[in-house]
Formats: structure tokens, C-alpha cells, sequence
């Protein structure tokens, strides 16, 4: 069940040799009173469920901010494992982007990133800085238009630890870009970023409206590209394009899944909330459902699957 657009709405199938986890999206277009309805009908009828477009907490580090709107939705639902992608984001995304790196041999080593919001991925930022890069923070230029970008997790944290008590509280559809039409005012700063960045990483949802009409040699990653989304970005000129969830094939063609629905279909074939199984064996269980980050790149582009596993990682 996600905030975001419909017109994103899919079905598809995740099978692996344990059976089979059958996948449905529904968007609501901002509207949280219908989402909380879906919620509510489908509670107790489905063995997972996942939210976009909405975390439950934001993230700061180690330490945690409730969004009102989140909690309200996660509230509705009683029975049934309610996911929003933080065990994927915090746990797979990490690992995937570490593996794929030293598979594609990718240096990032002074290499500037865009990050799009911090707070939505936080251990993912501080994964790219600990392979070396030079992350440039953009929660204030995307979700609040602000002509700022802050040099780094150091910096950004005194300014998201003095604000988070109060922005928390403020609507998604000032915070998140979905609902928001592109070159709103202030976010200037964001598209020049976008032009200047080798490495463009995050929710990619973000960079909308923000991108310039070529991409030549930059890095795109993140989650929940379609298969036309990324040929895009490649044709445009981008070296590769880095899915770190799965990809598979849906009514809607190929993409990969949001951070929400893999976290989802991990919750359905464990039968319990992530929360509950501890890193090691989540991961373990993503090697065993066939879980991999995905590169694609080049002229037309091809699609590259991670070989490896975190079983093979001794995870």
C-alpha cells in the first residue's frame, strides 16, 4: 500500500524453491484516509503487508523520530506483519551496495555522491562514506527546497537533530516529492548538484524534474526503477545504474522492487515481522529466496546480477 502514484501499480509473482509469494501494489495518490482503509480490509487477510511512500521513524543515526503519519497507518493494521523497508535499507541495502562495489570494482574513493534524503537511508549514506566518498546530503534542497546541500553525515546531523522535533510534524506532501510538481521554488541548488555529481544515490524519486538532459558517466543508485526508468538513465548517458533491490518481472514490465515490498516478501515467506529475526538471519533468508542487486549499463542497455550471496559472504 503506498502514498505514492497508481499509475506505478503493479502484480508479479516472487517464486523461490521454498514456494511462492504473490505480489500486488496499490498506490492511493496521497491519500492517507484511503490507505488506512486498504490497510484495515486487507489486515489479517494477507501474510505481509508494506507501506510507501512513508517510514515509521525517521533516522538519525542511532537515534529514531516517529512520523505522525506513519504511526498513524502502522496503528490501523493488528494482525499482520505491517512493513515500511526499514530492515531492508538498514540491513540489505548496506551489504548489496558493499558486495556490488567490490564486484564491479568500483572505487568511490573521493568521489562526490548526491545523497537525496539522509534521513530515509541513513545507514546507506554512511555506507558510501566508510567505501570513501564524498557524500553531499540533499535533505534540504529535496524535501524542504532550501538552496543548501551539507558535506556530509557530520555536518548534516546538528542541523536535522535542531529541526527533526519540529518537520516530523509537517505534511508528507511538503516533505516528500511525489505530490510536489518539479523546479519548485528553491531547489535550484538540487538541480545544479544533480548536473555537477558523479554519483547520484538515495530515493531516486527525489532527483525528479532535478536531472539535466544528459548524465554522461554518472553513477545512478537506489530501489524501485522500472526497466524503461533505467534505460532512460542510461541512454542519457549514465555508465551504470545500480538497482540494490530485486529485480523481477511484473503486469508492469521489469523493476525492481521498493524497499517496503521486499521487506514484504521477506515477511511473508518467514511468516514473521524482520524485526524479529535479527540481521544474520535476515540476510539469510534474502540468499535463500533469491534475493540480488542488479547493474545495468551500456548500449542497449543489459541487465548484470550480483553472483554472489550473503550466505557466500559468511554473513
Amino acid at each position: 500500500m503506498s502514498l505514492g502514484s497508481s499509475a506505478r501499480d503493479f502484480s508479479a509473482e516472487w517464486r523461490w524453491p521454498g514456494g511462492t509469494v504473490e505480489i500486488r501494489r496499490v498506490g492511493t495518490d496521497g491519500d492517507v484516509g484511503t490507505a488506512a482503509r486498504l490497510l484495515a480490509q486487507y489486515d489479517g487477510r494477507v501474510d505481509a503487508l508494506a507501506l510507501g511512500g512513508v517510514n515509521f521513524y525517521y533516522r538519525l543515526g542511532r537515534r529514531s523520530y516517529p512520523i505522525p503519519t506513519g504511526l498513524r497507518l502502522q496503528r490501523v493494521v493488528k494482525d499482520t506483519p505491517l512493513c515500511d523497508g526499514s530492515y531492508v535499507k538498514a540491513w540489505w541495502e548496506p551489504w548489496a551496495l558493499s558486495e556490488v562495489s567490490r564486484w564491479r570494482g568500483l572505487d568511490f574513493a573521493g568521489r562526490k555522491a548526491l545523497f537525496s534524503s539522509a534521513l530515509d537511508r541513513w545507514q546507506l549514506a554512511a555506507s558510501l562514506e566508510d567505501l570513501g566518498a564524498r557524500v553531499w546530503v540533499g535533505d534540504g534542497a529535496f524535501a524542504l527546497g532550501l538552496p543548501i546541500l551539507f558535506p556530509g553525515l557530520g555536518a548534516f546531523s546538528p542541523f536535522a537533530a535542531a529541526t527533526l522535533p519540529v518537520l516530523r510534524h509537517l505534511p508528507l506532501s511538503y516533505l516528500y516529492p511525489a505530490s510536489r510538481p518539479a523546479g519548485a521554488k528553491g531547489r535550484w541548488a538540487a538541480r545544479r548538484a544533480c548536473a555537477r555529481t558523479p554519483v547520484l544515490a538515495g530515493d531516486l524519486h527525489f532527483f525528479r524534474g532535478c536531472l539535466p538532459a544528459r548524465l554522461d558517466g554518472k553513477w545512478v543508485i537506489g530501489s524501485g526503477l522500472t526497466a524503461d526508468e533505467s534505460q532512460e538513465l542510461v541512454e542519457r548517458g549514465v555508465e551504470l545504474v545500480m538497482h540494490l533491490e530485486p529485480v523481477l518481472e511484473t503486469t508492469g514490465g521489469r523493476r525492481g522492487l521498493s524497499a517496503n515490498l521486499a521487506e514484504g516478501v521477506v515477511a511473508a515467506a518467514a511468516g514473521q515481522h524482520p524485526e524479529h529475526m535479527g540481521e544474520r538471519a535476515f540476510l539469510r533468508l534474502c540468499s535463500e529466496l533469491g534475493f540480488a542487486p542488479a547493474v545495468v549499463t551500456g548500449a542497449p542497455p543489459s541487465v548484470v546480477y550480483l553472483p554472489s550471496s550473503p550466505a557466500k559472504a559468511n554473513i
